[in-house]
């Protein structure tokens, strides 16, 4: 579950607007190496296993799993860790959309028209879909 909620935010901060200029542009992927670490500092986390929000939380992530969640004033923060300021902003696993319509290979500019949709389901916080 904290792993979901991690990547989501992850995803959600990697994700960089494309404007019409921009599509002519080549991608721009956003890489972190496998060691280093992420925390999510004075972020308010919504866990999902009961109807409650977390406060003021510091989430530490390194190789793409959670490593620790904690209270931000006492959870320690590795000094290699790139710190993300979450004060104001949530924390949530990312959601589900089990009946997405996406373009298959035969439909014209499949690649593009695809690309764009998933970039509206990740704005949106979906990090998981089933296509039809």
């Amino acid at each position: 579950m904290w792993l979901a909620i991690a990547l989501s935010f992850l995803a959600l901060a990697a994700v960089r607007y494309r404007s019409a200029e921009a599509r002519d542009r080549e991608p721009v992927e956003v890489r972190q190496s496998a060691e280093a670490a992420t925390a999510f500092v004075g972020v308010t986390v919504l866990p999902m296993d009961t109807e409650r929000l977390l406060a003021n939380q510091t989430v530490v992530v390194r190789d793409g799993r959670i490593a620790s969640v904690g209270p931000a004033a006492s959870t320690s923060i590795p000094s290699d860790a790139v710190r993300i300021d979450g004060r104001g902003k949530f924390l949530m696993p990312g959601l589900a959309e089990m009946h997405a319509h996406v373009q298959g290979p035969q439909a014209q500019n499949s690649e593009e028209l695809n690309r764009d949709i998933m970039f509206l389901y990740i704005a949106n916080g979906i990090t998981t879909i089933r296509a039809m």
